[in-house]
């Protein structure tokens, strides 16, 4: 098990520019990092995720995978569900900069907003690479600041 980043509205597919990849020992340690250079924080409990919502996102996300399953929503429910869900895998909490620590706590898809990623990257930008990891350290500063100009990230 791992993360792996991505742009929003982008796959893995569409090149190494748009992701990340954390194997699950990296993210614990990338996440220590950001919480010492305070680029993370503890926003509290997110809100709940609607009723019915995560199978409307993974069908709107890919309907291919569920053309064979009926379904009693509409259209516009599952949009809507779907976008419920959005809602909660985007929030952000207080008015803190940076990135809520729960976002990097599992890969469920948490979206990572290009304000969060622009005040992470400003965060961190001016502050010592962890030890032994200067050069993925700073391909990751990289990535936060390249996804702030591309819509942020989802952590899959």
């Amino acid at each position: 098990m791992g993360y792996d980043m991505y742009f929003r509205g982008k796959r893995f597919t569409d090149g190494d520019e748009v992701c990340f990849r954390l194997n699950i020992f990296g993210m614990a340690r990338f996440a220590d990092y950001m919480a010492e250079r305070g680029m993370i924080f503890e926003a509290g409990q997110h809100p709940p995720f609607p009723e019915g919502g995560w199978d409307a996102h993974y069908r709107l996300r890919w309907p291919e995978d569920y053309k064979d399953e009926p379904t009693t929503l509409s259209d516009e429910q599952i949009k809507a569900l779907a976008a419920q869900v959005d809602e909660v895998l985007a929030w952000h909490g207080p008015e803190v900069p940076g990135i809520p620590a729960h976002k990097f706590g599992s890969n469920d898809g948490w979206i990572v907003t290009p304000a969060e990623c622009e005040a992470a990257w400003r965060l961190g930008k001016d502050q010592p690479a962890p030890p032994d990891h200067e050069e993925y350290w700073a391909k990751w500063l990289d990535y936060l600041h390249r996804a702030a100009s591309n819509g942020g990230f989802e952590v899959h």
